[in-house]
C-alpha cells in the first residue's frame, strides 16, 4: 500500500512538471464555474423547445466547429460558436476570454493529425444544455489504430446571440489523456490494475 502510494505521488509530481513544462503562458487565474453560472444566469439564451429552428441552428453550429476539429475550422468557426467572453474548462485548462480561447485552440489542432467528436446526444436543463459525445484524437505521427478515444459530457450556456458563454468539459482525463502519456501512461494504468 505504501508503495502504491508513493508510485501515485510522484505521478501526480511529474504530471505537475509537466503541465508547468507545458504550459509556459497560463491565462491566470480563473472564476470558478459556479461564479461564471451566477455571473451568466441572466445573460443566457434559453431555449424552451430543443427541437425549435433557433436551437437546432446553434447546436449544430457547436457540432459542426468539433466534428472534425482542424486550423480551419478553429480559424473560421470558432468566433462564430463562442462569444467574447467565453469561460472555457476542459479540465486541463480554464480561459476566459476568445482571443486566449483561440490561441489554445490552435496550439491543440496543431499538436495532432486528427480530433473528432461524435455527438451523441442533447439535453436542456433551463439555460444549461448538455452535449454527450464521444472524442477520437490521433497524435501527431500516430496510426489511427493508436488514437487516444475518450467520452464525456459538456455543459454548455449561450447567450443572447446564441454564441456560447460557457463550455465546461466533465470526461476521464486519466483514460483520454494521461493514461497515452509516455511514463505517467504506465503508472495510472498498473495504478488502476491494482485497485
Amino acid at each position: 500500500m505504501k508503495r502504491c502510494l508513493a508510485i501515485l505521488l510522484l505521478g501526480f509530481g511529474i504530471v505537475a512538471v509537466l503541465l508547468v513544462l507545458i504550459d509556459r503562458e497560463p491565462f491566470g487565474p480563473a472564476r470558478t464555474l459556479d461564479a461564471v453560472l451566477a455571473d451568466t444566469a441572466d445573460a443566457s439564451l434559453i431555449f424552451p423547445d430543443m427541437e425549435s429552428n433557433e436551437a437546432r441552428e446553434v447546436i449544430n453550429r457547436f457540432q459542426s466547429l468539433w466534428a472534425n476539429l482542424s486550423e480551419d475550422a478553429v480559424r473560421l468557426k470558432l468566433n462564430q460558436v463562442y462569444a467574447e467572453n467565453i469561460w472555457f474548462n476542459d479540465t486541463l485548462k480554464t480561459i476566459e476570454n476568445l482571443d486566449d480561447f483561440t490561441s489554445y485552440m490552435l496550439q491543440t489542432v496543431n499538436a495532432v493529425d486528427a480530433c473528432r467528436v461524435e455527438f451523441l446526444d442533447v439535453v436542456n436543463s433551463g439555460p444549461d444544455h448538455y452535449v454527450r459525445w464521444r472524442m477520437t484524437v490521433v497524435p501527431k505521427g500516430a496510426m489511427e489504430k493508436d488514437a487516444w478515444r475518450s467520452t464525456g459530457i459538456t455543459l454548455l450556456r449561450f447567450n443572447s446571440d446564441g454564441r456560447v458563454i460557457v463550455h465546461q468539459d466533465y470526461w476521464d482525463a486519466a483514460g483520454g489523456f494521461y493514461e497515452n502519456l509516455p511514463v505517467i501512461g504506465r503508472i495510472l494504468r498498473n495504478i488502476r490494475a491494482r485497485i
